[in-house]
């Protein structure tokens, strides 16, 4: 009994004490974002950018977390309808592709939380970043032949 209370405490020190480092490092992130947009635009646009952004993200995950769960079942259901409905439509090759990411989305061990929250980490980064963000445009798209695309 005694180890099992020393282990759950050791385990809630360690949780905590990575919560404050996550903390930490969000700070610093928004810190970094802020004085990014402080060198392009005066400083309190800069300010409202970012808490406008944050707030953007909060209310985002706040949807994300009034969001019903359904059973497992009920999935595979709904699955099964739509793979009826495609292959009586005929299907297309976007209809294919959206099914086959849905299964593996499905088969995945990300919750809808993760995901989201894989997706909002990913989506900040490849925003932040027109470097990375050329290079996984030249992996989907092929460069035009005519020379560099300098949208960015």
């Amino acid at each position: 009994m005694q180890n099992t209370i020393r282990e759950l405490l050791l385990t809630g020190a360690l949780a905590l004490g990575v919560m404050v480092l996550c903390l930490l490092a969000l700070g610093f992130g928004v810190a970094g974002v802020h004085l990014l947009l402080a060198t392009q635009l005066p400083a309190w646009a800069a300010a409202l950018l970012t808490a406008a952004s944050l707030l953007v993200r909060a209310l985002g995950l706040a949807l994300v977390a009034r969001t019903p769960r359904r059973a497992e079942p009920a999935r595979a259901q709904e699955r099964d309808k739509k793979r009826g409905a495609e292959e009586a439509t005929g299907g297309s090759a976007h209809a294919e592709a959206l099914e086959l990411a849905l299964e593996l989305a499905g088969a995945s061990r990300l919750n809808a939380r993760e995901a989201t929250m894989l997706a909002l980490v990913a989506g900040t980064v490849v925003g932040a970043s027109p470097e990375l963000r050329r290079q996984l445009l030249a992996l989907i798209v092929p460069p035009a032949k005519g020379g560099e695309d300098r949208s960015d």
